[in-house]
């Protein structure tokens, strides 16, 4: 009876150790649940994702629902120009809309409507906008370029991605240039260096085009003179693309107070 008795004892005793601790695994009756909001610490505290800001660049090609055809480039600033076409008429340049715009999680937009610029070419105005899209980084760029602008939708040109070289854009080119309040002929060249020069319909015209690195596309300056030039004395600073498939050479650059807007379409003859 002694040595059993004892080992009795001892048995029953841990047996109230485990009771008193909640049976050894539920935790005190604890429980563990997921909360809507997000993960949870050990502390309750929910845990917040922390927002992913928006990649927006690239090259980006399509329409939008009322037929106009779309051309833009978005850069890694945030920074983008837009040409549209006119109603069904895919080969023309209705205007340009450029701007910068940031945004996180798919969601993309200009930061005021001051900041956002649309240069009509076809009705002659300049106008505040505001660009509004959601973006599936090097696939789609969805949205519209004011607030009651029919819907576009872009896809990704992997062009985008090359890199800009002078020897790609290097030659002779017949040209469309326009201003919201001028339009001109043109015959251009640009040579190894990127110095652009040019004229037609009574103006001259000045440029150069740089490589940028940080896609395929060019920083261009450009300047129109002459005596009988409707546009003497505008100078005009922006972007250039050159699409390789189709040999054209685009040109968005507004001028400094970005109240005007030259937009060129060059096809290449050389």
């Amino acid at each position: 009876m002694g040595r059993r008795s004892g080992m009795l004892v001892v048995m029953v005793g841990m047996l109230g150790l485990l009771a008193a601790c909640g049976g050894g695994g539920g935790g005190g009756g604890s429980t563990s649940a997921a909360t809507d909001g997000g993960s949870t610490g050990g502390g309750g505290t929910v845990v917040t994702p922390t927002p992913v800001p928006t990649v927006a660049a690239g090259w980006w090609t399509g329409s939008t629902d009322d037929h106009r055809t779309l051309t833009g480039l978005v850069f890694s600033d945030g920074s983008f120009s837009i040409l549209y076409s006119a109603q069904d008429a895919p080969d023309s340049v209705a205007g340009l809309v450029q701007g910068t715009g940031a945004g996180v999680d798919g969601a993309f937009s200009s930061s005021a409507t001051i900041d956002t610029i649309d240069f009509s070419l076809a009705d002659g105005t300049v106008t505040a906008t505001q660009l509004s899209a959601t973006v599936v980084a090097a696939q789609r760029f969805d949205g519209t370029l004011s607030a009651d602008a029919p819907a576009f939708s872009m896809t990704y040109n992997p062009a985008y991605e090359r890199t800009a070289s002078l020897d790609d854009v290097a030659g002779s080119y017949d040209a469309q240039a326009a201003r919201p309040a001028d339009s001109l002929s043109v015959a251009l060249t640009i040579d190894a260096q990127g110095v652009l020069s040019g004229s037609g319909t009574g103006c001259r015209v000045a440029g150069t085009l740089t490589p940028r690195s940080d896609a395929n596309a060019f920083d261009i300056v450009l300047a129109l003179s002459g005596d009988d030039c409707a546009s003497n004395g505008s100078a005009f600073g922006g972007i250039a693309f050159f699409d390789a498939d189709a040999r054209r050479l685009s040109v968005m650059a507004p001028n400094t107070a970005r109240t005007d807007a030259l937009v060129v379409r060059a096809a290449r003859t050389d």
